[in-house]
């Protein structure tokens, strides 16, 4: 319908730009940007159409283009709150974070109760290492909204790497309930498990997320954990080896190599991949534990 009625109304910047919108949900960013700017060549006066160009240079990761345009907007008119969110979005991509901070702080003044401004302060926060203020800001969001996903998984995050494991654990497995099909919520899962000492559940969940991605050497480092800790010491050896291979500066292989292969009564094995790592990093965290053996 919509490419029939382009072709019938051409010059009609309506149509232009609800075809625009069709290709952005096609990802078709590029044919997108081509309707937009159409759209807003024919009524330069609409911000509409003029946000349509802005969110498919997003899109294409022209963020530079797409923060001109946004700023343009603002020049104009400063009552809109997903202006400066889509503006904020767009700094953070090339690391603005303190402009950034600024834009979605105007955003959540014109729109105080919006989850999704205050999740992204989260994430802002979170960005420039103000680790607490985030954890506030994302708790704040799933207070608004219960179902709200996103936080609760960053949340879960932060409190897996301060130690928190027990807290972890709860939020991540509220936001499986709420969203079980998500990748990253099911590795932060399948993480937070393994810390928690559920080794099976932690098992199930690590190799899905390994076979579904395996490029990330971390999903492989944490699969060979779980591995290690349920006693497949021969998966466990081969992940952490792959690991090695595609990262050959992953300290935490290296060291949980040789402590398996210590298990093993491997031990010259063992020293090997354990003197590699203060080799390669001399103030490595377990250097003391390392120097004992050697």
């Amino acid at each position: 319908m919509l490419k029939k009625g382009s072709s019938l109304r051409p010059n009609h910047a309506a149509t232009l730009y609800e075809l625009g919108r069709y290709y952005t949900d096609k990802e078709n960013y590029s044919e997108a940007l081509n309707l937009f700017l159409k759209a807003y060549g024919i009524s330069k006066d609409s911000v509409k159409y003029q946000m349509g160009v802005a969110l498919a240079y997003f899109n294409l990761k022209e963020f530079d283009k797409s923060i001109k345009i946004y700023e343009s907007i603002l020049s104009i008119d400063k009552t809109k709150s997903e202006v400066y969110y889509n503006l904020s979005m767009a700094r953070m991509e090339i690391g603005q974070y303190d402009q950034a901070l600024t834009d979605i702080s105007l955003a959540i003044k014109l729109k105080p109760n919006s989850p999704t401004y205050i999740y992204t302060i989260g994430q802002i926060s979170e960005a420039l290492g103000r680790d607490d203020n985030a954890i506030s800001y994302y708790l704040a969001a799933v207070k608004l909204d219960n179902n709200y996903y996103k936080p609760m998984l960053n949340l879960g995050n932060i409190y897996d790497r301060f130690g928190r494991y027990e807290d972890g654990l709860k939020i991540l497995q509220l936001a499986y309930k709420i969203k079980p099909d998500d990748p990253d919520v099911r590795f932060s899962l399948g993480t937070s498990y393994l810390h928690n000492k559920m080794y099976n559940d932690s098992l199930k969940l690590l190799e899905e997320s390994y076979n579904n991605d395996k490029n990330s050497t971390l999903k492989l480092y944490n699969l060979s954990l779980a591995y290690t800790e349920v006693g497949n010491s021969e998966a466990a050896e081969k992940g952490f080896k792959k690991v090695l291979e595609m990262d050959s500066n992953f300290y935490d292989a290296y060291y949980y190599l040789g402590q398996l292969l210590f298990t093993l009564d491997r031990q010259e094995e063992a020293r090997t991949y354990l003197k590699q790592v203060l080799e390669l990093n001399p103030e490595y965290k377990y250097k003391d534990k390392i120097k004992e053996v050697l």
